[in-house]
């Protein structure tokens, strides 16, 4: 941090002062407030609802950041890039895409966007695509404790709880299915508002004495 302040010795600097003490001859100013109050200008011009088009500047773990309009930046956070659940932003973005986006909440110099509020939810039709009972074969996303992330389609994710996975006491999930594999499920249930879809391993699935599951 020193090496960096070092470096901006004899820089100049638009900055608003933040407290004046005569006394204790102390003066202690701020660049990023200067900053922030340009920007209400600017920001004014937008409000919640706003669409913008911008580029990607940077990835995160927790989303991406897009460069827009005069200068501004705004986040989209990992919830809000798409409507299928996603690991890893670098999966589908990279730095200098461009990105459709719309502003959903403002904070000050704060501005959080979404991009899949732009984007059709697919789970409006999920119920003509998927019927309770039906028998489908889904990839392994993600193998948790408390079950199974599965991908029907490249929209449609669904969750297999524990209690649905055949599992004998004591065996973990993690002996009996790995990421990436195929299996044969049944959808349990499905609820479109709270794009959530619940899954059985399927009953062709069978136990044998040692506790593997064949199909």
């Amino acid at each position: 941090i020193l090496d960096k302040l070092k470096s901006f010795v004899g820089t100049d600097f638009e900055v608003k002062v933040m407290n004046l003490d005569e006394k204790d001859e102390k003066l202690i100013v701020s660049e990023k407030e200067a900053w922030q109050e340009k920007q209400k200008d600017i920001i004014s011009k937008y409000k919640v609802g706003s669409q913008v088009d911008g580029s990607i500047t940077a990835l995160t773990d927790f989303g991406v950041f897009l460069s827009f309009g005069e200068n501004l930046e705004g986040l989209i956070h990992i919830s809000e890039l798409a409507w299928q659940r996603i690991e890893d932003p670098s999966d589908l973005f990279k730095v200098g895409d461009k990105v459709k986006a719309e502003i959903i909440s403002i904070e000050g110099s704060k501005i959080f966007l979404s991009a899949k509020k732009l984007l059709t939810d697919p789970w409006h039709d999920v119920e003509n695509k998927y019927k309770v009972g039906q028998t489908v074969t889904g990839t392994i996303l993600k193998v948790n404790p408390f079950g199974l992330f599965v991908e029907l389609d490249k929209d449609i994710h669904g969750l297999s709880h524990v209690s649905q996975l055949n599992l004998v006491p004591g065996q973990k999930i993690s002996e009996l299915y790995k990421v990436g594999e195929k299996r044969e499920f049944t959808v349990v249930s499905i609820e479109p508002k709270d794009h959530r879809l619940g899954l059985a391993i399927s009953a062709k699935a069978k136990k044998t004495e040692d506790g593997v599951v064949v199909d």
